[in-house]
């Protein structure tokens, strides 16, 4: 096995003030919550939509703590898909959307003027993400997607 440094440029820019919008899927929420920690840490006023898709409550990591944290920080907010809800599930609570994330579907929540686009996760789920995102206008230079393993999002 060969271990390499980090690589790539799927940073947050700190300096910036504009809207972010985070987008993950699965296990890809484990670099947004990095990103809304940062901000969070620095007293950020940006407006922050946290949105993330994963079959359902048994799997959604960060739960309880994206929860908290959009109660308390009036310019956050979170959209949450499940593909496959459980009976225990609470919409409003666990989850906003049943179903597969589709951008044109909350299209009034993430089309952000000026806002810069994270999207982690599978590769299927990303370039399905950027791909309704330029559909729906938004400049792909604002777009900015990691792959975790190999294989490209073109």
């Amino acid at each position: 096995m060969h271990v390499s440094a980090p690589m790539g440029d799927f940073t947050l820019d700190r300096k910036k003030t504009m809207p972010v919008v985070l987008m993950s899927g699965g296990v890809g929420v484990t670099p947004m919550t990095s990103m809304l920690s940062t901000l969070l840490a620095d007293a950020s006023e940006r407006s922050v939509t946290f949105v993330h898709a994963c079959r359902n409550s048994r799997v959604h990591a960060f739960r309880e703590w994206l929860n908290d944290t959009v109660a308390s920080h009036p310019n956050m907010k979170r959209v949450v898909f499940y593909e496959a809800v459980d009976a225990g599930d609470r919409k409003g609570i666990d989850y906003d959307f049943e179903g597969r994330l589709d951008v044109a579907q909350i299209a009034d929540q993430v089309i952000v003027p000026d806002a810069d686009y994270y999207i982690c996760g599978p590769v299927p789920f990303m370039r399905a993400q950027r791909d309704g995102l330029t559909a729906l206008g938004v400049d792909a230079a604002r777009i900015h997607t990691e792959v975790f393993g190999s294989g490209a999002v073109e």
